[in-house]
């Protein structure tokens, strides 16, 4: 445990810090009056890194100008890589950060990077992402559950990437925070889809809260398996949007399929709307 007392600055001069393993953790817990930082000196800074069951816990804390190269994997001034030993996209969601009052100024790709099925607690709260040189946060599809509450804006990209690396048999869920969120797989230019279960029967849910936009990226989609639902309900006031830029071919919403016709009764959708959505292959909302 390396344990960061009030007041502390951390200088990255070109590295980072890494924990890693059940017993890697960091307590970085400053004070209103006196919160911890971590700058940069330059070109080259890393993350600051939780890896394989490592946990950041992290409290009146600032980031400026640290880490988040942007290369193929996209990282963050915090960035999580958590995966299961087998690479099981049924395993559960792992607690490895939380934030409390956390600002991350002028990252240089995310904000914060979170792979594998590591992600916020529950108690996470009051986080500001401002300057960031690609979105403030970027999620796997998989450990999509929880995003703390705060400002995300003032970014190159003000909105939330979701990567579809996975398909996942874990519970999801996109909480309005202000800004949309974008389904994308770091500019593959094959068919991605954001698929809710698995092939082998495997069920689970996505949730989107009222007043989310779901910005699509060309020849993405979602589908939700049989057995699986798509919960989206919004309100007149707050209608639930998925969108794609007109003419890109994004493939829409697609229930069923992989030898289950299965609709399950818990999917649910209401006031929302389904803008440009289908391909010439006519495989469409």
């Amino acid at each position: 445990t390396l344990t960061i007392e009030p007041c502390t600055e951390v200088v990255l001069n070109g590295w980072g810090i890494e924990v890693s393993g059940a017993s890697g953790r960091i307590i970085a817990h400053g004070r209103p009056d006196c919160p911890i930082r971590f700058r940069s000196t330059g070109a080259g800074d890393k993350s600051v890194l939780a890896n394989h069951n490592g946990f950041l816990d992290l409290e009146y804390v600032e980031f400026v100008d640290v880490g988040g190269l942007p290369d193929a994997f996209r990282t963050g001034a915090i960035t999580l890589l958590h995966d299961d030993a087998d690479n099981n996209y049924s395993a559960p969601h792992v607690d490895a950060l939380r934030v409390k009052h956390v600002t991350i100024t002028g990252a240089k790709s995310h904000g914060i990077a979170l792979q594998g099925n590591g992600t916020f607690t529950a108690d996470s709260s009051d986080l500001v992402i401002t300057g960031s040189g690609a979105e403030p946060v970027s999620f796997e599809v998989r450990n999509l559950i929880r995003l703390p509450s705060g400002t995300y804006t003032g970014n190159a990209v003000d909105e939330i990437l979701v990567q579809t690396l996975a398909t996942p048999v874990v519970p999801m869920h996109m909480v309005n925070r202000g800004v949309p969120y974008r389904i994308g797989d770091l500019g593959s230019s094959s068919s991605t889809f954001v698929t809710i279960g698995d092939y082998d029967g495997n069920s689970t849910t996505l949730t989107i809260d009222a007043g989310v936009t779901v910005n699509m990226d060309p020849n993405t989609g979602i589908r939700v398996t049989g057995g699986s639902a798509l919960i989206a309900e919004g309100t007149p006031q707050d209608p639930i949007v998925f969108a794609g830029d007109a003419g890109t071919g994004w493939h829409g919403i697609i229930y069923g399929g992989y030898g289950n016709l299965d609709i399950a009764s818990q999917n649910r959708m209401t006031h929302a709307r389904i803008e440009n959505a289908g391909t010439e292959a006519g495989t469409g909302s």
